[in-house]
């Protein structure tokens, strides 16, 4: 045999296994995306007429953006028929002694319920919109923005009336040192938002697995680069965030378009079975 013809069949040999190998490691990544399996751990279905104080609480005014027209005030929230109300208003009638012009309602599992390791996060939510309003279901690291191993994850914001959700992965490598593009870190999945939807999340090792009603929307990875510093510190101690917001400049809010609100119908928490195991 020449050694130009012996050439060509070891490369063609090599080209078949590397092919092969490839194919089988695909197939073993959908094998074990089949059989990555969750047990349920946390949840609340809001049932009865107020909230569960075990589970909850209500998110106070402070100086971010996001909440600096939140209050605890009853009107803002509204619990019956199963699901939890959670309203955007203007403040006529409701608080004489508060100053803002606007009032939103929030609640948080901050000192109630943290979770830390990996899992799958859903909130079956509706939304009423208005122009200027921001609701969010995020999930925030107990580490500040300060803190290289801040991790925050936008599970759902909605803007306005937008036919759209923003579903987004912040952490000190892509928000703090801005070493991503938006495309590289968010996606923005089509959606009727006034229809329930479930919103959704699993945190993994190597990747965040975003969802809307079951369906995959976006993956955000890891970086596999030692060079790359703070990029994924997901899995890190969190809790959950349940609110809406008002009046950032850039979404040209209107006073006169209100009564906006946020209905959560159910949250669940499941961690993550690994090798058959119960975590």
């Amino acid at each position: 045999m020449k050694r130009t013809h012996f050439l060509i069949i070891m490369a063609c040999l090599m080209f078949v296994i590397g092919l092969s190998a490839a194919i089988a490691g695909q197939a073993s990544a959908r094998q074990t995306d089949e059989q990555r399996t969750y047990r349920l751990v946390w949840e609340d279905q809001f049932n009865g007429s107020k909230l569960d104080t075990t589970h909850w609480e209500r998110i106070d005014r402070n100086i971010p953006a996001w909440r600096r027209y939140m209050t605890t005030h009853d009107k803002l929230y509204r619990q019956r028929g199963g699901y939890l109300r959670l309203y955007c208003k203007r403040n006529k009638n409701i608080d004489p002694t508060d100053t803002a012009t606007v009032l939103t309602g929030g609640i948080q599992t901050q000192n109630h319920f943290h979770f830390s390791g990996y899992g799958k996060m859903e909130v079956r939510a509706r939304i009423h919109g208005a122009q200027g309003c921001w609701p969010a279901i995020w999930i925030t690291s107990v580490k500040y923005q300060n803190d290289p191993d801040w991790a925050e994850i936008d599970i759902m914001e909605h803007y306005n009336h937008d036919n759209i959700v923003v579903q987004t992965a912040h952490n000190n490598y892509s928000t703090i040192q801005n070493r991503q593009t938006e495309k590289e870190r968010s996606f923005r999945p089509s959606v009727k938002a006034e229809d329930w939807n479930i919103y959704g999340v699993e945190i993994l090792p190597d990747r965040l697995i975003f969802s809307v009603n079951g369906k995959e929307t976006y993956t955000y990875h890891k970086i596999n680069d030692a060079k790359v510093k703070h990029q994924f510190p997901y899995g890190v101690e969190s809790y959950l965030r349940i609110d809406m917001q008002w009046n950032n400049p850039w979404l040209k809010p209107d006073i006169n378009d209100f009564p906006a609100w946020m209905d959560i119908d159910w949250v669940r928490y499941y961690t993550l079975n690994q090798s058959g195991k119960q975590r």
